[in-house]
């Protein structure tokens, strides 16, 4: 993909290189030049090949496509034989190959359309073990030696050839900052406990709270298994995800409800007891959402974990699986990650996935449903996401110090002891408080539920778009609180529907001009209903331009999106990102090896503490 991209870092006012950085591959980022559906740019004005990449194709009555998904399929049809190869294989394919330690490697191999006997048999012959053969998905898990990859990868129906990397967990007062009806308000609607919601984390324990209708274990090679209803939790994060969800607060005598009580909760295990588990497990959970979604009536799926975004989102199998299931008609929620103290581009994959909804956290000044006390809570991750430059999160939940179900013995319950809890005797064993984002997507996909429930027909898209619209907006970076916090109530009383896919937007860069453009959501998501400024609390600061000749980019330079001091946080401190067009995560990212060197897909990192 050399010239597609630049990579960070390049301008002279940019941040000085570690040497951490020159471990892992570049975080590089889109920019723009002109495509077939463009008029191109004067010569005499710009010289393309300067300018990279072209920004999107942007054709009449059709949805545009994030440039980086237009430059990897070029790139895997175009060229020499080992250029497609390479442009099929995900940096730490790569670099697996290129090691040359002729080594065996676990591996996830997606294909365009599902693998027929004749590529297993090719697979065989270059010594492949397969390991799993996905039912639903047009995935692989397998293991090869390393210097087989390039030779793997030369097959036409292979879409991306990526190591199986390991993965771990992200982590009253709140149900009020959310603005969730209670059961004694005039509009409160119970939720509809035919609808599943699957909670895809490390199991979850029985709890008085819970309505659990399902427990399966994803982490074992040959698909997700039935396991006793008695399993438990040991970790004790997707327990409290689920009590966040859905729980009654029966136990607490109505203290600690979840945001959809009585939620029909659906467990699919694919982190260990220490938060852990591989991308292989979580791609067994999805491909069981397919298999099984109708049977259970599963409309949710909460993803309450993440890893260091190290590839594009087109080149992820993880987000690949993902993106099938909700275009299956599930909505998946994901958390946006925790890394927020180490700047922007910190958000977590698959909290990057441009179609899903991705939430950040809200710290509540616990004064109830009072706001003006509220801020983003400082661990909240924040965005444009590395690589791609979408726009994420999508809002902000309350996710400070959530309490929640919780069993004795786990370990996140050992870690935070009875802090923070108002009950006495047993409740004070079976409940948590916890803070990370981990729980923020837990709210929202409650507040999806009891959207589901009073209209059944909403598809994930119009979910999504809701949610969005009605968020209560916060004068803070769209990057740092997306649309704003999660309003439970305000989501209900809408009825818009978007026609095309409520995609989150992208920056691209004009390297020429030192200009930074965003793509217009009405253009995106096709009706002025969704223009910025009814989104996102800034929006009406980012003026149509004309570059190109095209009508689809806002011009959003020198834009000081954090010019606000809100609660604790400054978030005008890396305004200079934005106005020298350089986008370059917080030194932090990059001086903390750890993000690197342990790719685990965090429960986002449960913050025990909080904000």
């Amino acid at each position: 993909l050399t010239g597609s991209w630049i990579a960070l870092g390049t301008g002279t006012d940019a941040p000085q290189r570690t040497a951490l950085q020159e471990t892992v591959s570049e975080l590089k980022v889109p920019t723009i030049s002109p495509t077939v559906a463009i008029q191109p740019v004067s010569a005499e004005v710009a010289n393309p090949a300067e300018i990279g990449l072209a920004g999107a194709t942007l054709v009449a009555n059709e949805q545009p496509m994030h440039p980086n998904a237009l430059a990897i399929r070029k790139a895997q049809d175009e060229g020499s034989a080992e250029a497609r190869a390479r442009a099929r294989m995900t940096a730490a394919a790569q670099a697996a190959f290129d090691a040359g330690n002729d080594e065996s490697v676990e591996l996830l191999v997606s294909y365009r359309t599902k693998a027929q006997a004749q590529e297993i048999e090719r697979l065989v012959s270059l010594g492949a073990e397969i390991v799993t053969e996905y039912e639903n998905l047009p995935v692989l898990a397998l293991k090869l030696n390393s210097s087989a990859l390039l030779e793997l990868a030369g097959e036409h129906s292979v879409s991306v050839v990526d190591l199986d990397k390991p993965v771990k967990a992200s982590s009253v007062t709140n149900n009020d900052s959310a603005k969730a009806p209670r059961a004694t308000d005039w509009d409160y609607r119970a939720p509809n406990t035919a609808i599943g919601v699957a909670v895809v984390d490390s199991g979850v324990s029985n709890h008085p709270d819970l309505n659990i209708a399902a427990k399966l274990n994803c982490r074992i090679s040959y698909g997700c298994q039935n396991v006793s209803m008695n399993t438990a939790d040991n970790y004790g994060h997707g327990t409290h995800i689920a009590g966040t969800i859905g729980g009654t607060g029966a136990l607490s005598g109505g203290a600690y409800p979840g945001i959809a009580p009585g939620a029909r909760i659906i467990s699919l295990e694919v982190l260990n007891s220490n938060g852990e588990g591989t991308a292989s497990s979580v791609i067994r959970a999805m491909d069981w959402l397919l298999g099984n979604a109708r049977r259970y009536n599963i409309k949710v799926a909460n993803l309450s974990f993440g890893k260091v975004i190290e590839d594009s989102e087109f080149q992820d199998p993880v987000i690949f699986a993902v993106n099938d299931v909700w275009d299956a008609g599930i909505t998946v929620v994901a958390s946006a990650g925790n890394f927020g103290q180490y700047g922007d581009l910190t958000i977590t994959s698959p909290g990057n996935a441009e179609r899903i909804i991705t939430v950040g956290s809200l710290t509540n000044g616990g004064t109830g449903d009072r706001d003006w006390d509220d801020y983003v809570s400082t661990f909240s991750s924040r965005g444009p996401t590395a690589i791609d430059l979408t726009m994420k999160p999508d809002l902000v939940a309350p996710g400070n110090k959530q309490i929640a179900a919780a069993m004795k013995g786990s370990f996140l319950k050992g870690r935070v002891n009875n802090n923070g809890l108002s009950c006495s005797g047993s409740c004070r064993d079976q409940y948590a408080r916890l803070s990370g984002t981990s729980m923020a997507a837990a709210m929202t996909s409650g507040a999806a539920l009891l959207m589901l429930s009073k209209d059944p027909s909403l598809q994930p898209k119009d979910i999504k778009a809701r949610l969005m619209l009605s968020a209560r907006k916060l004068n803070v970076d769209p990057n740092v609180a997306g649309a704003g916090v999660l309003n439970v109530r305000g989501a209900l009383a809408r009825t818009e529907r978007p026609s095309w896919e409520a995609l989150s937007p992208w920056f691209a860069i004009d390297n020429h001009y030192n200009t930074l453009h965003l793509i217009d959501t009405q253009d995106l998501w096709n009706g002025s209903a969704w223009a910025p400024e009814r989104i996102w609390s800034q929006g009406s600061n980012w003026s149509k331009t004309n570059v190109w000749n095209s009508r689809w980019w806002l011009d959003v330079t020198g834009q000081t999106w954090a010019s606000h001091t809100f609660g604790p946080v400054d978030y005008a401190s890396n305004s200079y990102l934005w106005a020298n067009s350089y986008l370059w995560a917080n030194s932090y990212l990059w001086a903390n090896s750890y993000l690197w060197a342990n790719t685990y897909l965090w429960a986002n990192n449960t913050m025990t503490q909080g904000d």
